[in-house]
């Protein structure tokens, strides 16, 4: 759902606005008179595209956000569909299982268009590689423009350029295991309580998450549903996906907590019914209420964590001991610019604390510290600061997440990175 803001009443959910004929005469009518001044138009386009899109120009709305125009038949055109390729035995075993239960998807036609298109972006790409799951992102594409391919192609062109370069890299491996770290530790961020239980079973997001990501969700949801999501998905910075998939699971969490390993296999093969407009309109509030240098990779990849000299704050871990962290590490300039409700909590000795700390941070010896006496700054984003070997700061944090502490994260490169910022600031009035 949405509307205006400034006082104006809000407009119903989209379904309800999309049965109303007025609406949606009213709304088509709008949207056709720009799409005839674009590109002109494009930044008005992808104003009104943000209060909703009439499913009758979609695609075409579409277009203008993947900045798709008329060189697509041209592009299409020079690009080979014929030749045998690698991908050929892959491709022709996904397109049958591809949403079948669509009529143009399982036609005969539908299935020769989708096999060339497939095969032009595998030639057209030689430095990627076809992952089983293209064919559902090129589904939403292809339905909505059935008789324009070269459209469609460059759709799927730009949507992968655009959220999953990496992704369909030849050797997507490391790549694919460090975004899903970024995603438990998000998860563990909003709801730390189903990402211990997640964690306790073993059952880890490289077991239910990977085609989420890959495919952007049209592996798991229905067209319908799909065409609603992407709606907002294309008008939103790229990391959307990583709060929609979190919102997924907190929609979830009631089922998923009592289960088992077994039962969450079983579980996750067979998804409950996804209510797509409160996912959305969760992750949307869970981006803005997320300190954003946790959705910044800090993996390196060797088995030493590493930091450039004198900047102690932009130190990488490798990717084992991340994944052994339940909670995210923030950088201190994230920390000193955050305009959410937090404290920064310093965990060293009292020596330690008096030579320097931050202004305003709260000193909790680590020795003497109680896991009650945080209860006090439940509602704030916790900051845990310790030495730059952050040991002690990651073991408290993991012990806050296993105990449904919301919100926590670490320093990154502990008191002296916050030492060569606020050292700094002191400089500097001085």
């Amino acid at each position: 759902g949405g509307g205006g803001g400034g006082g104006e009443p809000a407009l119903p959910e989209v379904d309800v606005r999309e049965e109303n004929v007025a609406y949606q005469h009213y709304r088509v009518s709008l949207f056709r008179r720009l799409l005839q001044q674009y590109p002109l138009s494009q930044r008005l386009i992808i104003q009104e595209a943000k209060v909703d899109i009439p499913p009758l120009v979609r695609f075409e709305v579409w277009c203008v956000i993947l900045g798709v125009g008329a060189e697509a038949e041209a592009a299409y055109e020079a690009v080979d569909k014929e030749s045998e390729g690698v991908s050929d035995h892959q491709i022709d075993l996904d397109i049958p299982r591809c949403h079948q239960y669509h009529p143009l998807l399982s036609s005969p036609e539908g299935h020769r268009k989708m096999r060339r298109i497939l095969k032009a972006w595998v030639s057209h790409n030689p430095d990627l590689l076809y992952w089983q799951g293209l064919d559902s992102l090129l589904a939403p594409f292809l339905t909505l423009s059935f008789n324009d391919e070269a459209r469609a192609f460059c759709c799927l062109q730009e949507v992968v350029r655009k959220y999953l370069r990496k992704f369909f890299m030849k050797d997507n491996n490391f790549f694919l295991q460090a975004f899903l770290a970024l995603f438990q530790h998000l998860l563990a961020y909003h709801d730390p309580i189903l990402a211990a239980h997640m964690h306790r079973i073993e059952f880890h997001a490289e077991l239910y998450a990977i085609p989420w990501f890959l495919t952007l969700f049209t592996h798991i949801l229905h067209l319908e549903k799909i065409y609603r999501l992407w709606d907002t998905l294309l008008l939103q910075p790229d990391s959307l996906p990583l709060f929609l998939s979190v919102a997924l699971m907190q929609q979830m969490r009631e089922e998923l907590l009592p289960l088992d390993f077994n039962a969450a296999i079983y579980f996750f093969s067979n998804l409950p019914s996804v209510e797509v407009e409160k996912c959305i309109d969760h992750a949307i509030a869970l981006f803005h209420s997320t300190p954003l240098s946790l959705i910044v990779p800090k993996h390196c990849t060797g088995d030493a964590p590493t930091s450039e000299p004198g900047r102690p704050w932009a130190s990488r871990f490798p990717l084992r001991r991340l994944k052994q962290e339940l909670a995210p590490r923030m950088s201190v300039e994230n920390l000193r610019d955050l305009n959410l409700p937090h404290v920064a909590i310093d965990i060293r000795s009292a020596e330690e604390f008096s030579e320097f700390h931050i202004p305003n941070s709260v000193h909790m010896p680590l020795k003497t510290t109680k896991l009650k006496d945080l209860e006090r700054f439940a509602g704030q984003h916790i900051v845990l600061v310790s030495t730059s070997k952050d040991k002690d700061a990651v073991k408290l944090a993991n012990k806050l997440v296993q105990q449904g502490f919301v919100n926590v994260s670490v320093l990154n490169g502990g008191i002296d990175a916050a030492r060569a910022v606020w050292g700094e600031l002191r400089e500097a009035v001085q």
